[in-house]
């Protein structure tokens, strides 16, 4: 089976080179009985950062990049995981943070969840012993927590914790199914929408814990505001759609 990790890049030349490294000569040769690969998908950062990675394509055989214009995170991977499958041959993909806020060295507990018949593997800050960073400051952590429990609320799925980490396994299966429905929604709410139309639809869902690290090197891309109001604006109307559909579904099996 061949695992494909995909790590997204904007302006990353400080922190890609170390992740590389990391994953490879760390991570991925401990992962017994799958194909790793990892696949960088760069948004044509101008600080160099494609010319790192391509620098580790010379000494890594299973490392490969992506390349496409800026249009935020959910089309980078959009574009990227479907180059993973459709020209990779992945059977799953995995999305993970290239600032090294994730620690690659969770990978195989994603891995032992999609064994166990998850479709759909989250790691949670919120759970089980995960964690947020401590230095982040108190407006960053309250627009996680506020936002992951609005969505759980509104939504009436209490039972995942987190649902805007970037740190996921899919099954290819799942991703294609979802992927038109989730193309048109670009930055974080892409995190969200794909894990709900995967609920939707019948798929399992787990999540596994992480320790959510500080990055170390270059600067976040999230607008909090920004971040919250798509956010709220999606799940709301997705939520009304679903109970209207719900409620004529039972009107119409009425005897």
């Amino acid at each position: 089976m061949k695992i494909v990790v995909v790590t997204a890049t904007y302006n990353e030349k400080d922190n890609i080179g170390k992740l590389i490294t990391l994953v490879e000569e760390e991570v991925f040769p401990k992962i017994k009985h799958y194909d790793m690969c990892l696949l960088v998908a760069d948004d044509n950062s101008p600080d160099g950062t494609a010319d790192i990675v391509r620098g580790f394509m010379q000494k890594y055989s299973n490392l490969d990049i992506n390349s496409g214009p800026k249009k935020g995170l959910g089309a980078a991977y959009m574009r990227t995981m479907s180059h993973a499958i459709e020209h990779m041959g992945a059977d799953i993909v995995m999305s993970m943070d290239a600032d090294l806020q994730h620690d690659p060295h969770a990978i195989p507990e994603f891995l032992k969840k999609i064994e166990q018949g998850y479709d759909v593997v989250c790691g949670t800050r919120y759970s089980d012993g995960g964690s947020m960073p401590k230095n982040w400051p108190l407006h960053r952590k309250a627009f996680s927590v506020i936002g992951n429990f609005t969505v759980r609320a509104v939504t009436g799925r209490f039972h995942l914790h987190d649902w805007t980490s970037g740190f996921r396994a899919i099954k290819k299966e799942v991703f294609l199914k979802e992927r038109e429905k989730v193309r048109p929604f670009q930055g974080y709410t892409f995190l969200v929408a794909f894990l709900y139309k995967a609920i939707l639809d019948g798929h399992k869902a787990g999540e596994v814990p992480i320790h959510l690290m500080d990055r170390k090197f270059g600067n976040s891309k999230i607008a909090p505001l920004e971040y919250i109001i798509n956010l709220l604006k999606y799940i709301i109307s997705e939520r009304i759609h679903e109970l209207q559909y719900f409620k004529k579904s039972r009107i119409a099996n009425v005897p």
